[in-house]
């Protein structure tokens, strides 16, 4: 959604390259759930750190473990795999 609007979160990069990101997929068509989740986590940093730097709490205030990516995995395989089933 940030990357339609034009939004594009550039984090630092850290020695082991955590937190870059750059979306140059179509999300609908991903095959692998980490490349989504690869993609989502530096919007939701920035968006945590904007909050907490205004004393909010966390828009995102979620841990993704790997059960529940590999969950999420499950169900966006089903529902591409559905969607690309009904195309002519």
């Amino acid at each position: 959604m940030a990357t339609e609007f034009g939004m594009e979160v550039r984090p630092k990069v850290d020695r082991d390259g955590e937190l870059t990101a750059r979306i140059r997929f179509n999300p609908y068509e991903a095959r692998d759930v980490e490349a989504l989740v690869n993609a989502w986590l530096p919007i939701t940093f920035a968006m945590n750190s904007v909050n907490r730097a205004m004393g909010l709490r966390d828009l995102y205030p979620f841990i993704l473990s790997p059960s529940v990516v590999a969950k999420l995995g499950f169900v966006h395989s089903f529902m591409r795999d559905a969607a690309m089933a009904r195309r002519p």
